[in-house]
């Protein structure tokens, strides 16, 4: 995810004035309100597609790389 956007979502889930719907949480809130923000200012979602997002987890986490790797190998 885009740093922007995550700063976005600690600081709005954070705010005590937050009020989310009923039976939703802050950090759904925070998701929301952050994805709203963020497609009206750069007109794309900070999600990008399923497939940029296990390439983005791929680089960053090692634990989930092994995970995929795994799964990978098994499908062969």
């Amino acid at each position: 995810m885009p740093k922007e956007f995550d700063e976005c979502v600690r600081r709005v889930e954070n705010d005590p004035d937050l009020k989310p719907r009923k039976g939703q949480s802050k950090r759904d809130a925070a998701y929301a309100i952050c994805v709203a923000q963020y497609k009206k200012r750069h007109g794309k979602s900070p999600l990008g597609t399923a497939e940029q997002d296990i390439n983005e987890l791929i680089k960053t986490d090692p634990d989930f790389r092994l995970a995929y790797l795994l799964l990978e190998y098994q499908e062969e």
